[in-house]
């Protein structure tokens, strides 16, 4: 199965410029090659694992910006299957630029609750 190169960047945060626009800033950044057509609780193991975070103290949201000309659209969630699967037939390479996935953790104690949407 053919495999993808993916740029994680996580212990960041989501701003939003005056114009509208937003930005993951701060941080660090990783990588992980993943297969296209990964399962998403195996995915959610593997970034656990590659940001050295415990899946029993920690939720991650995990979301995504995707280029938009002219338009300041919110980050997308990936949250199941078809939204990894999506994400991963249009995550880019060195050829075309990486769209990397930018990562928050919540305690456990918040993963009942859902992640308020940015903006």
């Amino acid at each position: 199965m053919e495999k993808v190169s993916v740029v994680i960047r996580f212990d960041g945060t989501w701003t939003t410029s005056v114009d509208g626009r937003y930005a993951y800033v701060g941080g660090r950044t990783t990588g992980m090659r993943v297969e296209k057509g990964i399962a998403y609780e195996r995915f959610m193991e593997d970034l656990h694992r590659t940001i050295n975070v415990d899946a029993n103290k920690c939720s991650l949201a995990i979301e995504v910006l995707l280029p938009c000309i002219n338009m300041s659209a919110p980050p997308m969630r990936i949250c199941d299957y078809p939204t990894l699967c999506f994400f991963l037939d249009n995550a880019g390479g060195p050829a075309t630029g990486f769209i990397p996935l930018c990562i928050t953790e919540y305690a456990i104690s918040l993963r009942r609750a859902k992640p308020k949407p940015i903006g």
